[in-house]
């Protein structure tokens, strides 16, 4: 079973890779809604802003709350997906050390929980797979 250990670090890798991705994408929307907030304060105020914005939003500072709203929205979701990638990260983290103890069935088990749907303590103690 020393092929589940090297199939569980190769996972392990591209969340990694998957969650560096996703944390730029987060702090990109954030910046960028920030920004959009702050063109929708300058529309209200009368600031003069840069013609290209000008002829974007017109007179209609609902444009820029719009999207402001939705680049935080877009930051919401990828935190969401930064965090659930760190869930899983931890989840293989625990299988491996499960595989490196030479408990092949008890990672399997956490591994495949959300198919058999039950919780991490009925699926270790292998009730789930007996019934």
């Amino acid at each position: 079973m020393a092929a589940l250990g090297t199939l569980l670090e190769e996972q392990r890798n591209n969340l990694n890779r998957s969650r560096k991705f996703f944390l730029f994408l987060m702090l990109a929307a954030t910046l960028l809604a920030g920004l959009s907030f702050l063109l929708f304060v300058a529309v209200i105020l009368n600031i003069p802003t840069l013609s290209l914005i000008d002829r974007l939003m017109g007179d209609d500072p609902g444009r820029a709350l719009d999207m402001a709203s939705l680049l935080a929205t877009f930051a919401f979701g990828s935190a969401i997906k930064v965090w659930r990638v760190r869930q899983e990260r931890l989840k293989l983290l625990i299988a491996q050390a499960f595989v490196l103890e030479g408990d092949n069935d008890s990672a399997v088990r956490l591994l495949l929980g959300r198919v058999f749907g039950g919780d991490a303590a009925t699926i270790t103690s292998g009730e789930m797979l007996r019934n």
